[in-house]
Parts: C-alpha cells; sequence; structure tokens
C-alpha cells in the first residue's frame, strides 16, 4: 500500500472542511456561546463559503455584542465581508 500523496492528503483535508461547513451551518444557531464567539463562527462559515446568505445572521450577532470596541469591530468586519462579496461578483 503506497502512502497518500500531499495531493490526495490536501483534498481529504478539503473535502473534511466542506463537509464540516456544511453540517455546522445549521447548528450555529444552537451553540451556547455569546455573541462574540457566534459571530466569529458566522464570519468563518462566510470567509470560507462565501455564502451572502450568512451575512444577516452575523449582522444579528454582532449587534448583540456588548463591548461597543468588540461591537464596532465586527460591524466593520461585517462591511467588510459585504464589499469583498459585492465586488467579487462583479469581477
Amino acid at each position: 500500500m503506497t502512502p497518500p500523496t500531499n495531493n490526495s492528503a490536501d483534498q481529504d483535508l478539503a473535502d473534511v472542511k466542506q463537509a464540516a461547513l456544511t453540517e455546522l451551518r445549521p447548528l450555529v444557531d444552537k451553540l451556547d456561546v455569546d455573541p462574540e464567539e457566534k459571530f466569529n463562527t458566522y464570519l468563518l462559515l462566510v470567509r470560507s463559503t462565501d455564502d451572502k446568505d450568512l451575512i444577516a445572521p452575523a449582522h444579528e450577532a454582532a449587534k448583540a455584542i456588548t463591548d461597543e470596541a468588540k461591537k464596532a469591530q465586527a460591524l466593520l468586519d461585517i462591511i467588510k465581508e459585504i464589499d469583498f462579496l459585492s465586488n467579487s461578483t462583479q469581477q
């Protein structure tokens, strides 16, 4: 039996990541975490999938952050992601 090549190992990791992202998406609202962690989870999903449908729930999570500096950063991250997604679809 030959060991897997780097390409097949990388593809295996990419497949597992994609499966985990798909499985995580419907479960994010069930996470028992603070709003900042929930926002970070949504942001990770947005950045990993470029799914515009996740922007609104990420925004809701950002609005629930009580620390004003962290909330401001989260809102800036939302704006940056919207700009990125808007620019990537125009190209």
